[in-house]
């Protein structure tokens, strides 16, 4: 079938044979091998397609399936984002495809939904998937729309939503006084309000086992009072703290206790507070310099009240009385 409609596509799909084509639906088959090129779906993480694809009863049953099951296997969905091409589905037969466990088909029946937005491709892919949307999917289209393009793998897939309630309310969600927070807060109005220093601390390509809750809360407050406080960021993301006559400076002070909560598996969300109000204790002592006493710690990392911080962000950035942040 000949291509009716003047739209641009990708460059995958070059050599796919045009079954039907409408305004916001296409059908195409496509090598195989095109198909396993296809980028995934940029919020499923790619542990979790591997837990998908670990060969259970239900995958060795699949690949001694006969050929109704082999053709069912070899339909497969993906969404057209402006010029890219993402799967919506198959992403665990993918990889058996890849590693032989299935057998290969040659060609693959490809249908393909034009979507305009990323919040719009997050929707369909949980409506095939029967699931309500998470949280970080709701980050996620949101910052499409506010365009705001985190690239780390700290950030890109919106798994900071405690650390924006904490930066604004104190706690996460699940510990809020609901008498006081009747709503959650607003994403789109959050992810504004934080744009620049989500984007700053995205720039540190942060480690994600350095950069917990706590610390992404305490670097979204403090950022938010002053940017040169963005150094000692960028010290903790590098690890480069110092030891000095057997005490540490307040950098390695924070990486020892960071360590400490990781081994102890302490990474629940209230947890977390008590990390973020240590990172501006840190911070604080850092900022003072060596020369103060309190800089070099042999002692465990005491903590700081963070609460006249945030106050002092939302009278920095006139959010003061808003109810949604």
């Amino acid at each position: 079938m000949t291509k009716k409609i003047k739209r641009k596509y990708p460059s995958i799909l070059q050599t796919a044979e045009w079954l039907e084509e409408s305004e916001t639906f296409l059908i195409a088959k496509m090598p195989c091998n095109d198909w396993i090129q296809v980028s995934s779906y940029p919020h499923q993480p790619v542990e979790y397609t591997q837990r998908k694809a670990k060969t259970g009863a239900h995958w060795k049953s699949l690949a001694a399936a006969q050929k109704p099951i082999q053709t069912y296997l070899s339909h497969v969905t993906a969404a057209l984002l402006k010029d890219d091409l993402y799967k919506l589905d198959g992403h665990a037969r993918t990889v058996h495809w890849e590693t032989g466990f299935l057998k290969k088909p040659n060609q693959v029946f490809v249908n393909i939904y034009i979507v305009d937005s990323m919040r719009e491709m997050i929707d369909l892919f949980n409506a095939i998937h029967g699931g309500r949307r998470f949280g970080y999917e709701n980050i996620i289209a949101a910052c499409d729309e506010l365009d705001i393009n985190l690239k780390s793998q700290r950030f890109k897939h919106g798994f900071f939503l405690d650390a924006l309630n904490i930066a604004l309310r104190g706690d996460p969600r699940s510990q809020q006084d609901k008498r006081t927070h009747r709503s959650e807060i607003d994403l789109s109005k959050s992810l504004h309000v934080f744009k620049e220093e989500l984007q700053l601390l995205d720039q540190l390509d942060p480690p994600k086992e350095v950069f917990l809750t706590g610390i992404v809360a305490a670097g979204l407050i403090m950022l938010a009072i002053k940017k040169d406080y963005l150094e000692f960021f960028r010290c903790l993301a590098n690890k480069e703290g110092e030891i000095k006559d057997g005490k540490s400076n307040p950098v390695e002070a924070l990486l020892n206790a960071i360590d400490k909560y990781r081994l102890l598996n302490q990474n629940s969300a209230v947890r977390q507070v008590d990390l973020c109000k240590r990172t501006i204790r840190a911070l604080l002592a850092w900022e003072a310099g060596p020369d103060v006493s309190g800089y070099w710690m042999k002692t465990i990392l005491r903590t700081t009240d963070h609460m006249p911080y945030i106050r002092e962000i939302k009278r920095v950035k006139g959010i003061v009385k808003d109810r949604d942040l």
